[in-house]
């Protein structure tokens, strides 16, 4: 019995020194994005005034939908196809409001069925002279079945020449990478996360891998071997004290569910313990993307995951715990930063996207 109790005192003497790491854990997080924030308020709150406005002023960037038949749509269609995804406000806002500057109108948009497509045509500077459609399709919410979803309808119409998931993303380890690095995915392991009951208080996390893919490795390596080779200089920063944007290449992690609770981000990495490369982010799209008919069916590959950091996946609701206003700003204002980011990274390789 004394031996019993003794055991006993132990497991909770562990679970509360775990339990302390934990808080040690959360709080050097949310103190990583507070330094971040206040060293680069300018840079955040302009990206999120930008969001603001295009929020208000919509019809200045992008026209009216216009409902179209399927011919009528694809007529507007240019030989070479990069299809956007992006699956949040700040991520819709911001590549319709860089699409916009960079065709110094406002963009076309059009109506199919019930999905919406904003298309900006050009003719691009190779030396091929390629004649070229950006289409930006928006996942009517966060997570994989509504990427699935808008991913179908579009390759129902016409086929890509490559898929880009554009965004934000949290990461694993802020002692290593900082706020508003883009990570571009060499591979996607999805996941489901299942919970079990227990007698303890905290209720476990379980993983159920779904699958983990590659995108093509020609088409993944041209754009990496590009990135390798320029400096990018985040398109919000003055051409006179540029800030530069920095690029990844690695795991990435997706699974239909937010991600701001660190068992749950220690869960996802305990998965990796086989393997000497950790994931460097996590997302919630790219199991929509592996789940579409095009690429269970007729092996699409030419599609990549580029997305920007923009929290760890924990104490994203507890950066400033005593000033709810004060986190959602600093929260809305990196989330956009990382976008303008990712959009960065994008126009610099986006002639790269389509001779696959």
């Amino acid at each position: 019995m004394k031996r019993e109790k003794e055991e006993l005192s132990l497991d909770r003497y562990l679970k509360c020194v775990a339990d302390e790491i934990t808080n040690v854990s959360s709080n050097k997080a949310s103190d990583n994005i507070i330094k971040f924030y206040e060293e680069n308020k300018k840079i955040c709150d302009t990206a999120y005034r930008r969001y603001e406005y295009f929020t208000q002023n919509i019809n200045e960037f992008v026209r009216i939908p216009e409902r179209v038949s399927e011919d009528t749509f694809l007529r507007n269609l240019k030989n070479k196809k990069v299809l956007v995804l992006t699956s949040n406000p700040i991520e819709h806002a911001l590549f319709d409001y860089w699409l916009s500057d960079f065709a110094q109108c406002s963009l076309q948009s059009f109506t199919v069925g019930n999905q919406t497509y904003i298309i900006y045509n050009y003719t691009s500077n190779s030396e091929f002279q390629s004649e070229v459609s950006i289409i930006h399709v928006k996942a009517e919410r966060i997570g994989s079945n509504a990427a699935r979803r808008a991913l179908d309808h579009a390759f129902d119409l016409f086929i890509p020449d490559s898929v880009i998931a554009l965004g934000v993303c949290y990461g694993f380890d802020y002692n290593k990478f900082k706020v508003g690095n883009v990570i571009v995915s060499d591979s996607v392991t999805s996941y489901n996360v299942n919970f079990r009951d227990t007698a303890e208080d905290e209720v476990p996390y379980e993983l159920d891998t779904q699958c983990e893919v590659q995108p093509s490795h020609a088409f993944l390596e041209r754009i990496k071997q590009l990135l390798r080779e320029m400096n990018i200089r985040n398109l919000l920063s003055d051409t006179n004290a540029p800030i530069f944007t920095y690029t990844y290449s690695g795991k990435v992690i997706s699974i239909d569910s937010v991600v701001s609770e660190v068992r749950l981000k220690s869960c996802l990495l305990e998965g990796y313990k086989r393997n000497n490369k950790k994931p460097l982010g996590g997302e919630m799209e790219g199991g929509g993307i592996l789940q579409t008919r095009a690429c269970m069916d007729e092996d699409f590959t030419h599609w990549v995951i580029m997305k920007s950091i923009c929290d760890w996946g924990e104490m994203k609701n507890g950066i400033c715990i005593d000033d709810p206003e004060k986190n959602e700003l600093i929260k809305h204002s990196i989330q956009a930063y990382a976008m303008s980011n990712s959009c960065s990274v994008f126009n610099s390789v986006k002639d790269y996207l389509y001779e696959v």
